[in-house]
């Protein structure tokens, strides 16, 4: 009934589609003649759309199977298959209906038609081959604010003839059944042993992909991202200003700032002696106590990537954004480019970073890598590895460096996060399998899993990036954090991250630095009460950035402010995106200002 009564337009529009159908086929009043080319051209078009649904399905079957039983899990077995089959034949129909339309277009219908199916199928196999995404709005926005050199790097990653031929042959099949099938004079028993023909090499020909969570067939995703692209991006149209405050000249400093994607701040060690996830980072950070600092668990801005990323990135710090202040105010790149840095930005997930930027913003970002290749290594496990020995390199030879780091991290599904196959890297045990789907009774294998690719990953990324001897690396600062958190099933939920749960807005903070500049300024840990909160990281890089000691936004300060520490209220967005989300309320904290954990519910 919840479904239900939640998805109501959608079973509205099923009804319109159903009756609209019903007419055109059984109407007294259209000819039989008329009804009878009505019904070959849609049983051409839903053949052709039902033909795709199914490749789709092969194609990421695991996908399938874990949609299936998470469907099962929300809304019970057969509710969950109903769930399923309305919304494919829902899509069926709907799409069928869109290329009857496009066939009907005088001279070029049938080429139209035909163009508008790869263009809606081959991108959507691409991205989920390559960076195991669906097409999103972000995608389309990147096709008007980046320049193609750009992403050279990532397109041809896409484009490899490998990629391109798996992509593209679920399409030949489909075209090479639909003309036997509906050629003239062809008897049932050719149409139907091609068409089992064609199913088994389709078959045989598929790889295994990794299991996502979610079901999404190629034409429903690209669909999706379109819908999604006409809802948001008006947004995009709103002007960025300039940064205009004074600005230095040759700075003989280096600033780094990571991003982590899906570490919980409580599922560090170093947080949090319940775990044992993080030795490597203990080890610097007891070795090195004057230039390495843990903060500890820190608030996230969202439990949604593309919110916090916005929000860190542009200095915003009011949910919902209704002033369109991410759009509005000048990136840290900005911020930086105007200070003299040499602007670098790296995203080893596979493209763009998924926040807000315009193509103006890209002239103030000189180097830009968008995923591991470009870095010219190995993809995959190592990939925020490599991009460590790029900083460190980096770092150690030159100067005047702005760099953002977008990291691989530790997102579901967290077996895919590490060689989880090799038995030196399964310390924590039981654990899940590669496409298994994740349940309520798998929980403590869950855990064990995202234990096991923190591990694997963290404390491997910062061993790559200080080596033997951190303090070689001068004049240098670096802010760690990461997007959002992780829940783990601690109130029955299924979601992992994007909805309202307190975990999955906790991450880790940690600044080296040996800059002399700011550690003579830099509050420590012990000198700041309350928890801190993504919102004190802009103010922080605006101020080291621009060697500014009375900078803060609003109520949240920055870690060089000579200003009085305050505490200001802990907020987090979730339910949406950045202009139209839900805000947290009230977050429980100690008499100290510290976020109170219900930890009897955790399973650490």
């Amino acid at each position: 009934m919840r479904y239900i009564l939640s998805n109501i337009p959608f079973f509205i529009t099923l009804g319109v589609l159903a009756l609209t159908l019903g007419l055109i086929f059984l109407s007294p009043l259209t000819s039989s003649e008329h009804k009878k080319f009505l019904r070959k051209e849609f049983y051409f078009c839903a053949a052709l759309c039902v033909l795709t649904l199914l490749c789709d399905c092969v194609f990421t079957l695991p996908m399938v199977t874990n949609g299936l039983e998470y469907f099962a899990t929300l809304h019970g077995y057969w509710w969950g298959i109903f769930v399923i089959i309305t919304s494919n034949l829902y899509a069926v129909f709907a799409f069928a209906g869109m290329f009857m339309f496009l066939r009907a277009v005088p001279f070029c219908g049938k080429v139209l038609q035909w163009l508008v199916w790869c263009l809606m199928t081959i991108p959507a196999r691409l991205l989920y081959l390559t960076i195991k995404t669906t097409p999103s709005s972000q995608h389309i926005l990147d096709l008007f604010n980046v320049k193609i050199e750009t992403t050279l790097g990532t397109v041809t990653s896409l484009l490899t003839p490998s990629a391109f031929f798996k992509a593209c042959l679920p399409n030949i099949i489909v075209c090479t059944l639909m003309c036997l099938a509906f050629r003239k004079r062809s008897s049932k028993s050719f149409r139907l042993s091609a068409f089992v023909t064609g199913l088994l090499i389709f078959a045989a020909y598929c790889i295994n992909p990794k299991g996502l969570p979610i079901l999404r067939d190629s034409m429903g995703s690209s669909m999706n991202a379109l819908y999604e692209f006409a809802n948001t991006a008006r947004y995009y149209f709103v002007p960025r200003e300039k940064f205009t405050a004074n600005s230095r000249a040759n700075p003989q400093d280096n600033i780094v700032f990571i991003l982590d994607e899906s570490i919980r701040g409580d599922y560090v060690s170093a947080n949090n002696t319940a775990v044992n996830t993080t030795t490597i980072l203990e080890q610097y950070l007891h070795k090195y106590p004057a230039n390495l600092f843990n903060y500890g668990v820190m608030l996230s801005a969202s439990t949604s990537s593309f919110g916090s990323r916005s929000a860190v990135l542009t200095g915003q710090n009011k949910f919902p954004d209704t002033e369109l202040l991410t759009l509005r105010n000048p990136t840290i790149f900005d911020i930086a480019k105007a200070n003299g840095y040499r602007t670098i930005l790296m995203n080893v997930q596979g493209d763009l970073p998924d926040l807000v930027l315009h193509a103006s913003d890209m002239a103030n970002i000189d180097e830009v890598y968008l995923n591991d290749g470009e870095l010219d290594s190995q993809r995959d496990y190592r990939a925020d590895f490599n991009a460590a020995d790029f900083l460190r390199k980096r770092l150690s030879s030159e100067t005047g460096l702005f760099i953002f780091l977008e990291k691989m991290g530790a997102h579901v599904p967290y077996e895919d996060r590490y060689p989880s196959d090799e038995e030196q890297h399964q310390v924590f045990m039981p654990k899940m399998s590669s496409g298994e789907f994740y349940s309520l009774d798998k929980r403590r294998k869950v855990i064990n899993s995202y234990k096991n690719a923190v591990r694997y990953n963290l404390d491997n990324f910062f061993a790559h990036l200080f080596g033997d001897e951190p303090l070689s690396l001068k004049d240098c600062t670096i802010v760690y954090t990461s997007d959002h958190g992780q829940s783990f099933m601690e109130y029955g939920q299924l979601d992992f991250h994007t909805t309202g749960y307190l975990e999955q807005a906790l991450v880790p903070f940690v600044i080296f630095s040996t800059d002399e500049w700011v550690l003579e300024n830099l509050r420590r840990p012990d000198d700041i009460s309350g928890t801190l909160s993504h919102l004190n990281i802009d103010p922080t890089l605006y101020a080291i950035t621009c060697r500014d000691l009375n900078y803060s936004s609003g109520e949240y300060c920055s870690l060089v402010s000579a200003k009085t520490w305050h505490n200001p209220p802990m907020v987090y967005l979730f339910s949406g995106s950045v202009w139209t989300g839900k805000a947290s309320e009230r977050i429980p904290t100690d008499s100290d200002g510290k976020i109170i954990l219900p930890l009897e519910k955790y399973m650490y």
